[in-house]
């Protein structure tokens, strides 16, 4: 980082990737995600989300996670890497739908992954507890930018009368 600039260099295989993706749900829905009305795109990010979970719920299959499934004869666990990144790419596949369906650039995804690592980095070395931290009502965390909620603040912070905690979403203190 120089001067506030943050540099990104991202590897173009991600975006024709997402471009690829973009190209083959067109055929296979036979029109665009960015064509779709409200009610078909609200449908098929539900979809998208549900298929994307099933998939991750493969790939920790492949990682035999039941501890209390006893292997016969004490057979060691194997994980077939293969299998594995295999169910990976169904995840991906699945999480590029996703930002297809909000008309999200490799560009912008990357960004925000890296304000976000910044952020929890900052909230770590802050003591963030992700519970006093956010709107008691909506559950949005303070410092997300978009947020427009605010916690309460004691009298002794305010020097006279304390202040109730707002959340934006429902327009009312909450108490």
């Amino acid at each position: 980082m120089e001067d506030g600039v943050i540099m990104v260099t991202l590897d173009p295989r991600a975006t024709r990737l997402l471009q690829r993706q973009a190209d083959l749900q067109a055929f296979l829905l036979a029109r665009r995600v960015d064509d779709m009305d409200p009610d078909a795109l609200s449908q098929y990010i539900r979809d998208q989300a549900f298929a994307m979970i099933g998939e991750t719920y493969e790939a920790v299959e492949e990682t035999h996670w039941k501890p209390w499934a006893v292997r016969p004869d004490g057979e060691p666990v194997v994980i077939s890497k293969q299998r594995y990144i295999g169910e990976l790419a169904d995840v991906y596949i699945f999480f590029m739908n996703l930002m297809l369906a909000g008309g999200v650039t490799t560009t912008e995804l990357f960004q925000a992954v890296d304000d976000k690592q910044t952020k929890n980095l900052r909230r770590w070395t802050e003591g963030y507890d992700a519970k006093s931290t956010k709107c008691p009502a909506c559950r949005r965390a303070y410092d997300d930018e978009d947020v427009k909620c605010y916690p309460a603040v004691s009298a002794e912070e305010t020097g006279s009368l304390p202040v109730l905690p707002f959340c934006e979403m429902s327009g009312e203190f909450v108490r």
